[in-house]
């Protein structure tokens, strides 16, 4: 069975509303599969409970904690647009092409099977060293995207299939895009447009 993840965490601006729309997108698009959000809060599905409390981005790593079966990640600013189930890896762990910065990866979409804890123990080794590392970087590659980059050697998926709102979606989703990132500024609860009927 497929696990469809995603994470939230109290305090921010999404809520367990976005958990509900995120899970009816991936419903609508996707065969069986199983629907849950790594949580500190009570959620609208099957939560795994968040055991840490780094901040943000951050928390998405704890992902890595479970299990070596199928695994598909959505950031909950994303909204589900087309067809899902082939986005599924069968083992090396797959991310999206950063949006911005082509050829570096982004981690608003990721798939996985097998085990990938190495990821999950690199970070709980020296989470306040990891995420100093990961702030401010000649390179500037930032955040738990980097991190992620630099634990294994992520495949991508392929072109067009995850696209970005701000660069390529703000009319129209493209043909063919199965997902469509909120990054940055608006998101999909101010959006407008397609977005209100899609979301």
């Amino acid at each position: 069975m497929i696990t469809v993840a995603c994470v939230l965490r109290s305090g921010g601006h999404y809520t367990p509303e976005w958990v509900a729309k995120l899970r009816d997108g991936v419903a609508a698009h996707m065969g069986p599969h199983r629907f849950v959000c790594l949580s500190d809060v009570p959620v609208p599905c099957e939560r795994w409970h968040l055991i840490h409390d780094w901040p943000g981005w951050w928390s998405k790593l704890e992902l890595f904690r479970f299990g070596a079966g199928k695994m598909l990640y959505l950031d909950l600013d994303c909204v589900v647009t087309g067809p899902l189930d082939d986005l599924v890896s069968d083992g090396p762990l797959t991310m999206c092409d950063d949006f911005l910065r082509p050829g570096l990866h982004n981690s608003s979409v990721m798939s996985w099977a097998g085990d990938y804890s190495r990821i999950y123990d690199a970070m709980r080794a020296d989470p306040e060293g990891v995420m100093g590392d990961y702030t401010r970087r000649k390179d500037r590659r930032i955040g738990d995207q980097a991190f992620i980059e630099d634990q294994v050697k992520p495949m991508t998926f392929p072109a067009g299939r995850i696209v970005s709102y701000r660069v390529s979606a703000r009319h129209a989703v493209p043909e063919g895009a199965s997902v469509v990132s909120f990054h940055g500024s608006p998101k999909p609860d101010t959006a407008g447009g397609w977005v209100a009927d899609s979301w």
